[in-house]
């Protein structure tokens, strides 16, 4: 895709072996995506992207053993990125927030 205003995905899934999601675009306003899924054993995501204004992911699982998320392009448009994981007693939140590198925050 050139150019996206907005670009929002939410899955309702029970079990997933692998989900691999590749996106290819040259600019993005917002890219959020929601997932509710019981049990996830692979979650890669791959952007190649040249400017995003903003990036929002996510997950409401019970069990991760893996999860991945890359970048290929440089960071320096990237204004913020944010990223929650909840496990289903909502005892484990994590947050990434990034403006140029990654922060890492555990509540």
């Amino acid at each position: 895709m050139n150019r996206v205003e907005k670009l929002s995905t939410t899955l309702f899934m029970n079990r997933v072996e692998k989900l691999n999601t590749t996106l290819f675009m040259n600019r993005v306003e917002k890219l959020n995506t929601t997932l509710f899924m019981n049990r996830v054993e692979k979650l890669s995501t791959t952007l190649f992207m040249n400017r995003v204004e903003k990036l929002s992911t996510t997950l409401f699982m019970n069990r991760v053993v893996g999860w991945e998320l890359s970048f290929t392009e440089d960071l320096s448009e990237l204004r913020q990125i944010y990223i929650e994981i909840k496990t289903r007693s909502e005892k484990n939140k994590y947050h990434y927030k990034v403006s140029n590198e990654l922060k890492y925050k555990q509540s």
